[in-house]
């Protein structure tokens, strides 16, 4: 009595097979791949590292993104990503904002020299050098490129920094990259830069890059992971909660960063009532549309939005998402006109909200960077950058 039953285990055997089937049928197809018209050899070749990339989820991925994005999550955090050794430093904007760099380690061998090339990483919303999937993609860089200097920079109040305005993050601020991008250039003049942005922070590195030329924009080449192109259609999604994982995980996250830094947040906007937001639009409507000028929400959701620019991206970059992110819907895909000579966007038919299973993610990444510096020459970049 008590024990496990034959009828039971044949249950949890059926189970097992038939999400195995379920999620074979699902992810048939393996990574779309769409590219602009008449793409350059460099993205041609890039194209055909990515296409080449086994996608082999675990059967799980069949239940859907909400779940995946949850589980994946279990599982990343289980796997002990171990936390970089890091150096901080912080860069300053007008106006006494700023942000840190966490400069990661390199060996011995090659800490004395200066690198050839810089990454710089941005996190999604509220994030940090302590995010699973940020040490993930270092542990995989470190490891294909340990002479590469990876650096992650973190957002206005983020990680541990010091929010020293009341005007923290947003996803439509892109001078603050420009910062640190013309930092990392004037810090590294002879290195070549390329930059890999997740969530929030890969939608903030999309408009950056379709905002500037690819001399202005100083990146050899870039990777958005799980970018949000239509907040709009993003915005409207979120405003339901699934699962309770958006209330309880982004939202809360928005929370808890201004409640550690009430004292300077307060100054603009009201907490008591700002705390009591349930979904990531309330939030934004109660915090950013007031402290960043916008009339409306959706005003800040247009101006967010990397759709507009995707066009005028000139810059080497792989958008990658999953068609069943539950929080950057990839339906905001189609609300790109057309794209820039230097985009390509590949979908994977799971993989939630930047959690591809087996480091798909990193190792895609890692290897597209490399493909782009190995193909393209050099670029000697202007020091003019769009602040």
């Amino acid at each position: 009595a008590g024990g496990v039953t034959l009828p039971a285990l044949l249950t949890a055997a059926a189970t097992l097979v038939a999400l195995s089937l379920l999620q074979r049928m699902w992810n048939r197809g393996g990574v779309q791949l769409h590219l602009p018209p008449n793409p350059s050899t460099v993205l041609q070749r890039a194209a055909a590292v990515v296409g080449s990339a086994e996608y082999a989820p675990p059967a799980w991925t069949a239940l859907g993104g909400n779940i995946g994005t949850v589980l994946g999550n279990v599982v990343m955090t289980m796997r002990g990503y171990s936390s970089p050794h890091v150096t901080r430093t912080t860069v300053e904007m007008d106006g006494g904002a700023t942000v840190g760099l966490d400069w990661v380690s390199r060996p011995a061998a090659a800490e004395g020299e200066p690198p050839d090339v810089v990454v710089i990483v941005q996190h999604g919303l509220c994030g940090s050098t302590a995010s699973t999937y940020v040490q993930e993609l270092v542990q995989e860089l470190s490891r294909a490129h340990p002479t590469w200097q990876v650096v992650i920079k973190l957002s206005r109040g983020c990680g541990d920094t010091k929010l020293t305005t009341p005007m923290g993050f947003t996803a439509a601020r892109t001078s603050d990259l420009a910062a640190v991008v013309q930092h990392v250039a004037q810090k590294f003049p002879k290195a070549r830069r390329v930059a890999v942005g997740f969530s929030l922070g890969s939608t903030l590195l999309g408009k950056y890059l379709g905002e500037r030329s690819q001399t202005e924009a100083g990146l050899e080449a870039a990777v958005m992971l799980g970018p949000a192109w239509d907040f709009n259609i993003e915005g409207a999604y979120l405003s339901w909660p699934f699962g309770g994982w958006s209330a309880n995980f982004l939202v809360q996250g928005l929370i808890r960063y201004v409640r550690r830094h009430a004292v300077t947040v307060g100054k603009a906007v009201d907490l008591e009532v700002l705390c009591q937001s349930r979904t990531v639009r309330e939030f934004d409507e109660l915090c950013i549309v007031p402290t960043c000028g916008y009339g409306a929400v959706e005003e800040y959701y247009a101006d967010a939005s990397a759709c507009r620019v995707a066009h005028l991206i000139e810059v080497p970059t792989l958008a990658l998402s999953a068609a069943d992110d539950p929080v950057c819907n990839a339906e905001g895909i189609k609300s790109i006109a057309s794209l820039g000579k230097g985009l390509m966007i590949a979908v994977t038919p799971t993989g939630g909200h930047i959690m591809w299973p087996h480091a798909f993610a990193s190792t895609v990444s890692v290897n597209f960077l490399a493909s782009v510096l190995n193909t393209a020459a050099p670029q000697r970049v202007e020091k003019r950058h769009t602040i």
